[in-house]
């Protein structure tokens, strides 16, 4: 939590209206433009219910089968567009994703009505970048 709230604070005076949940039953959810997730869960937490058309979700949490972050009828829904990393990797790590791509409903249309998923799962190359950016940072 301590980083959910230090990141609210570093952007806070950039973009308006950012807003920690901890209930995901919250009103204010369907409200949202961008919704972050980032656990461990086995349960799915978010569903279409939930969200508006045009919202975006950072989903990075989840990257095992038996962890859930977004329920099967967001992620499968005709106004869902997902996008993810890896397509290998989402196979091998997230069973709803796998589903997905079995299903063909990947497209590269994105419209504006579309709830839009970026689903990472992690790849070796964004753990290799990231430890670039850090050791430069360490290095001034």
């Amino acid at each position: 939590m301590t980083h959910a709230i230090n990141l609210q604070s570093d952007y806070s005076s950039k973009l308006n209206n950012i807003e920690i949940l901890k209930d995901l039953n919250d009103n204010r959810i369907q409200q949202s433009d961008v919704i972050c997730t980032c656990t461990a869960s086995e349960e799915a937490l978010i569903g279409l219910k939930q969200v508006k058309k045009g919202v975006h979700i950072n989903a990075v949490g989840s990257f095992r089968e038996t962890m859930r972050e977004l329920a099967d009828d967001l992620m499968l829904s005709s106004d869902t567009q997902v996008i993810v990393d890896s397509k290998e990797s989402a196979m091998k790590e997230a069973a709803e994703l796998g589903e997905l791509i079995h299903n063909d409903k990947f497209s590269n249309d994105i419209f504006n009505e579309k709830i839009t998923i970026f689903k990472s799962v992690g790849i070796a190359i964004e753990d290799l970048a990231a430890a670039i950016v850090l050791y430069a940072s360490l290095k001034k």
